[in-house]
């Protein structure tokens, strides 16, 4: 019941700071990656009542106006986030909720353009439209450069200390950093030889230590805390490379205000093996994103001339390579790199070990208070998935809602509700990330399949008469049955916060049914079209 919206507490809740009297210091939580879930993660624990550093490698992000960013390309602005080096976001309603959760969902929907439907480009020139749910029903474009400075800035207007510039390096020993903070203050080091080591801290290329405390890495597919922790235990690990990759385009606005495309769309060109993929942003402009085989990619990188390439795109995109522009297409092709996409699954999300034991130790902890280094993975870093359903950033950002609502759950359970106390917040955030590995990891693996299976829809399906005619059938049974009895995919994965697991299950179930019914409608229209048949042929003979 962890994923679902709960009976009893409104998804909208904001979270405010504790303001219970703390007994002694508080205990503080690092936080390795300062984007959408590293930010939203530090506001959950700074309301259960943690102090929280966020380090991350990237320098401050941009504060000034997109305005300045824009070039002047033949009488018509081309916004630097037309080509920005990140997928678009496109938010829905697990993300929505879990921005609602910390008071975020204002600040980052303003800039968002919504998209009800999809446009789908065809390979014949014609086009056709699929919505995406109910009316009412939508996903947000939104651009991750500006999400990540807004989610920053509230963060830190709440308390949390941003540290950027900040290369993860690994787990030290905590007992270190004490020896050489007290060497500066002029003690001796004789004293501290056979002091044992308090547990493990998160170091930093720069020289920098992390306070110790409870660790969560939110620092993306190729994370650097998790390759630290299958260092230090029994780590599993399954990175799986698609074989597809993609590469970043820019749409430009047509003109001032006015969009190339519908505006309220997300646009595909589906293509089989290929596809290009284009999602609005609020400056008018597209962020397309052309996905292909990663050889192929790579080949047309290496081995094809700008001529080679302006003809593939006027061969099979048309109507977007016109709205982009010939030269700048290709300008952008070879400007950006081909990209991979990886997925991965990793167990346990939570790793809890004791202190580093040395040749030195006798073993005898009489003094030691240590508690274990305490590290939760999340996001990207727990279970990156390809974007085919665009859930990446939604699961990312509902897995800090998870960890809120379970915080929330062990308090009652625990009597413990408003109890800033150390011992207390640091035994709570134990359970929370030891129930998160255990209950939250199964819908991210959902998740994974789920994604996978998307782009055949996405790049293939779409395209096809019968698979259209399939979904016109599911929503006419969606909407006679009810969510209750039915609930098509997209709208169980977008629309609802059933776990993913749960969607994929319930899936399988319904396309069988949903089979049946469509074998049974062909069925009887044959019938009806043989019966109509016989009777004209009989009164033409009669």
């Amino acid at each position: 019941a962890i994923f679902s919206t709960r009976r009893g507490r409104s998804p909208t809740t904001t979270m405010a700071s504790s303001s219970s009297a703390t007994t002694g210091e508080k205990p503080v939580a690092s936080i390795i990656g300062g984007g959408p879930c590293g930010s939203v993660c530090a506001m959950v624990l700074l309301a259960a009542g943690f102090d929280v550093d966020v380090y991350e490698l990237r320098p401050p992000p941009e504060t000034h106006s997109l305005d300045a960013e824009a070039e002047t390309t033949g009488g018509s602005q081309r916004l630097a986030s037309a080509t920005k080096r990140s997928i678009n976001l496109a938010l829905s309603h697990r993300g929505i909720c879990a921005l609602r959760r910390v008071g975020a969902a204002d600040a980052v929907l303003a800039g968002a353009v919504e998209m009800h439907s999809r446009f789908v480009h065809l390979a014949d020139g014609s086009t056709a439209q699929q919505r995406y749910g109910e009316p009412g029903q939508a996903i947000y474009s939104v651009s991750r450069p500006d999400v990540v400075r807004i989610l920053a800035a509230l963060a830190q207007q709440r308390g949390a200390r941003f540290h950027y510039g900040e290369k993860f390096a690994g787990f030290v020993p905590a007992e270190e950093e004490k020896r050489i903070a007290g060497e500066a203050n002029g003690a001796s080091s004789k004293n501290k030889k056979n002091k044992k080591p308090s547990g493990l801290v998160a170091a930093f290329a720069s020289g920098r230590r992390a306070r110790a405390g409870p660790v969560v890495g939110c620092d993306g597919a190729f994370s650097a805390t998790r390759r630290a922790l299958e260092r230090l235990g029994r780590y599993d690990a399954h990175v799986w490379y698609a074989r597809e990759g993609y590469k970043e385009l820019g749409v430009p606005a047509a003109g001032r205000d006015t969009y190339a495309f519908p505006k309220n769309y997300l646009h595909i060109w589906p293509r089989g093996a290929t596809m290009l993929v284009a999602l609005p942003n609020a400056d008018a402009s597209f962020t397309a994103t052309l996905f292909a085989p990663m050889d192929e990619l790579e080949t047309m990188e290496r081995a094809w001339s700008r001529d080679d390439v302006a003809a593939y795109f006027r061969d099979a995109f048309p109507d977007a390579v016109a709205a982009m522009g010939a030269d700048a297409v290709v300008d952008d092709f070879f400007a950006n790199p081909a990209s991979p996409l990886v997925q991965l699954t990793v167990s346990p999300w939570h790793f809890k070990g004791q202190r580093l034991r040395r040749d030195d130790d006798s073993g005898d902890d009489d003094d030691d208070d240590s508690r274990g280094l305490s590290v939760l993975l999340l996001g990207d870093a727990a279970h990156a998935v390809v974007p085919f359903y665009g859930q990446g950033a939604n699961a990312a950002l509902e897995d800090c809602l998870a960890l809120a609502e379970i915080i929330d759950d062990l308090r009652v359970e625990q009597k413990t509700d408003g109890s800033t106390k150390p011992a207390d917040l640091l035994d709570l955030i134990d359970a929370a990330f030891a129930a998160m590995s255990r209950d939250r990891r199964r819908a991210a693996d959902g998740l994974a399949t789920l994604a996978t299976m998307n782009y055949a829809d996405m790049a293939e399906n779409t395209a096809s008469w019968r698979y259209r005619a399939r979904k016109a059938v599911e929503r006419t049974v969606a909407r006679y049955c009810g969510p209750s009895l039915w609930m098509p995919q997209y709208s169980m994965v977008t629309f609802s916060r059933m776990p993913y697991d749960a969607v994929l299950e319930r899936h399988f179930k319904q396309e069988r049914a949903l089979t049946w019914l469509c074998a049974g409608l062909a069925t009887a229209i044959g019938a009806g079209v043989l019966l109509l048949g016989a009777r004209a042929v009989s009164l033409r003979r009669g």
